[in-house]
């Protein structure tokens, strides 16, 4: 890297969540810092409740930390964003539009027209099938390709 800034940094500030189960607050993250520059790989690995998917929630936008804060690019976080996307361990689609529709709908919520947001996927996919069309590996296929399209630069 040559100095460019190819965006991607990460700053997490004193993040603190917690949660209530059965009447206790459960503390799932205590004032977490972290940077993550650009190019920077990073896996998280922790047992089931330890806190992993609250962390990609909150730096997503999807939910709200109690204390502390996390910044992408120098820009802090409130609220989901078409700059970020998240791809679920299984595939999340929207059941009620068809396979062209979950692959344009990125694109649809950059404000890309729906006509001209679907020329792409349909010329590599010309499937109208539904979503729950039991093929395998595809619906990983899917979400990838609709959080791509949704990026900024693509």
């Amino acid at each position: 890297m040559t100095g460019t800034n190819r965006g991607g940094e990460v700053s997490i500030r004193d993040l603190s969540k917690s949660f209530t189960l059965g009447g206790r607050q459960l503390a799932v993250l205590r004032t977490l810092n972290l940077d993550v520059r650009s190019g920077e790989c990073l896996v998280i690995v922790g047992a089931s409740g330890s806190g992993k998917t609250t962390l990609l929630r909150i730096l997503a936008g999807l939910e709200a930390a109690d204390s502390g804060g996390v910044a992408i690019d120098g820009k802090p976080v409130h609220g989901v964003g078409a700059e970020r996307a998240v791809i679920f361990q299984e595939p999340r689609l929207l059941p009620w539009l068809t396979v062209l529709g979950n692959v344009a709908f990125g694109l649809e919520v950059r404000g890309v027209a729906k006509a001209e947001a679907r020329k792409g996927p349909a010329s590599i996919s010309r499937s109208s099938a539904s979503p729950n069309s039991p093929t395998p590996g595809r619906g990983s296929f899917r979400a990838a390709w609709r959080s791509a399209s949704a990026s900024p630069g693509r």
